[in-house]
This record gives structure tokens, sequence and C-alpha cells, in this order.
């Protein structure tokens, strides 16, 4: 298995495992960001950019989801 192969599991396994936590916790939305980050993050995998750029899009897209939802809750509650 070549390095990058091996990058693209790596964000694939990491997508099962978040989706999987995400089930067992029903619908309390802890890790589905962290899910869709892992994907994006493998997308970049399969565009074979570098793996620092791949941890960065993980972290930057899954703060950008949850600060989302923590924005439309918030805005929700002043409503």
């Amino acid at each position: 298995m070549t390095m990058a192969t091996l990058k693209i599991v790596f964000w694939a396994l990491a997508f099962v495992f978040f989706v999987v936590c995400e089930v067992a916790t029903g619908t309390a939305l802890v890790s589905i960001w962290l899910a869709i980050a892992a994907l994006i993050a493998m997308f970049c995998a399969i565009a074979k950019l570098s793996f620092l750029t791949q941890c960065i899009v993980f972290v930057v897209s899954s703060r950008t989801s949850q600060l989302q939802q923590i924005t439309s809750l918030m805005w929700e509650k002043l409503q």
C-alpha cells in the first residue's frame, strides 16, 4: 500500500469512527461535524494534498461547522 492510499484509508476510518460515535449518541450531534470534516480531509487526500494540509482542512472545517451550529442555536434563542 502506498502512503497516499494509507492517508485515504486513515480519513475513511476516521469518518466511519465519528459516524459510529454519532449514532451511539443519538440526536446530540456531538461528532457529526468531525465526520464531515474527516470526509472533506479524505477528499484532500484523494487530491494528493500534503498530510499537513489535510489536517488543517480537518480542523478548520470541523470548527466552522460547530460554530455555525452554535450561531444558529443562539439566533433561535434570541427570537
